[in-house]
Order: C-alpha cells, then structure tokens, then sequence
C-alpha cells in the first residue's frame, strides 16, 4: 500500500507540472491596431482640424499578431457614440496568424468644437479581449481657420514645433509665443491657453499671462511658458485657446527630457 501511494504521489507531481507548463504558453492571441505599417500607440488618434462642412476618412487595420486564430467578437468593432465620427466594418471576422483587416473611420464636424469618441473591440484574446481605440477631432471653419501663433527663428509645421531636449529636473528658459491676429476685426482671448500633457507625464508647465486679451485687427499680443521636466522621453503639450468665446485653437509643443 505504502508504494503505491508513493507511486500515486509521483504521477501527481508529474501531472501538475505539465499543467503548470501548460498554463505558461505565451502563445497567445494579440489583437494589434495600425495606420498604414505603424502602431497607434496609446491606443490613441487625433483627426487634427477638419472644416464644418467636410471630412477626414482614415483608414485603420486590425491585425492578429498573436500565436493562433483571433476572432472578432459580433458587432465589433463599434463607436460608443453617435457624433460626427462614423464607422465602415472590417469584410472578415476572423484573422489567420499575422493576417491583417482593414476598417475605416470618417471625422465629418458639424460645429466648433473637440468632438471625441471610442472604438470597441472585442475578440477572443485571452489577455486583452477587450480594446479600446480613443479618437478626437476639432471642427473649424474656412474663415476662422487662422494661424494665429508665430515664433520668431522656429519652423512651424501642421500647428505644431519641436523646440529640443531638456535636462531632468531643470526648469527651462522662457519660451516666448507671439498671438497675431490676421483677421480684418477684433478678437478676444477667453484667459490664458489651457496647456495639457500626456496623462503618463509628471512634468509641469509654467504659463504666463498675454498684457492683452483683447487683439485689434493685425495686432499682436504675446505669452511665455516655461518647462520642468520630471520624466525623462519624448513629450507632447497641447496648447488649448479659445477666441471669441466660441472658435477653439490647438497647438502642440513637443520637446525631449533627458
């Protein structure tokens, strides 16, 4: 009796340690997001300006990029409001290994505002079966669609510049904007730019406040900021301003902290 339950006792140990191994596959099922060959990081994309009365039409591919046969749960993906973002869905449900679909998202604004919505996946993916993908787009108008901000000696592209690297922990120099306003009547800024980073960021941003809130027809008024880099990468700051009351203005600001 003895040497059978240790015989017993044996077959037991070998057979929990095939489970064990059993359960440490890591071959598992990955659902994968891209634009063209590139991951959307963060789960996160941004149509930029589109003008009320037109639109923006991107197109996305899910792909499978895990170790067996993802499939894609009924009725997925789908936005989870109805706004001014609408949805074409993938032809195919279910993705061989490395096999790739693609689905198309439209931005058409109907007013002037940041207008956001969020694509859900579901599938069978152990690990990851449900997957969101944020979206956010800004609806402006042909005659309002200005660019306001200069800075003298920087390049700007598509709203935006790159201003460098700066050390860790160290507040930076003033960095100094210019708002002109190239329209042919007054424009009022609603308070100082509203400046936001990556939610995954610690660094804090120092705004001060424009003399004038008030612009004249081709006249200026100015504002500085300055940086405290907490974290080291790249980062992104998004300047919000709103004129007027009623037209929004965004401009970002990336920079590396080292």
């Amino acid at each position: 009796m003895k040497i059978i339950y240790i015989l017993l006792s044996v077959v037991l140990f070998f057979l929990s340690i095939s489970c064990q191994n059993n359960l440490s596959k890591t071959d598992q099922s990955t659902i994968m997001i891209l634009k063209g060959n590139e991951i959307i990081k963060n789960s996160y994309y941004n149509f930029g300006n589109v003008n009320i009365g037109s639109y923006k039409e991107v197109t996305f591919y899910i792909k499978n990029a895990g170790g067996f046969d993802l499939e894609l749960k009924e009725g997925t993906p789908y936005l989870s409001y109805i706004n001014d973002f609408t949805l074409v869905k993938p032809s195919k449900k279910i993705l061989k290994i490395n096999e790739s679909v693609s689905f198309t998202v439209c931005f058409a604004p109907t007013a002037l505002y940041d207008s956001n919505n969020i694509i859900i996946f579901k599938s069978n993916d152990p690990l990851n079966s449900t997957l969101n993908l944020f979206l956010e787009g800004y609806g402006v108008t042909k005659s309002q669609d200005f660019k306001p901000i200069t800075i003298e000696g920087w390049i700007i592209t598509n709203n935006s510049i790159y201003i460098g690297y700066y050390k860790l922990n160290s507040l930076t120099h003033n960095i100094s904007f210019v708002i002109k306003n190239n329209t042919n009547d007054t424009i009022t800024l609603s308070g100082n730019p509203l400046v936001t980073i990556d939610t995954t960021s610690e660094d804090i941003i120092f705004v001060s406040s424009p003399p004038s809130l008030e612009i004249q027809a081709n006249g200026t008024t100015s504002f500085s900021i300055k940086i405290l880099p907490k974290t080291t990468g790249s980062k992104t700051a998004k300047l919000s301003f709103i004129f007027n009351s009623n037209y929004s203005y965004y401009f970002y600001i990336n920079y590396t902290a080292q």
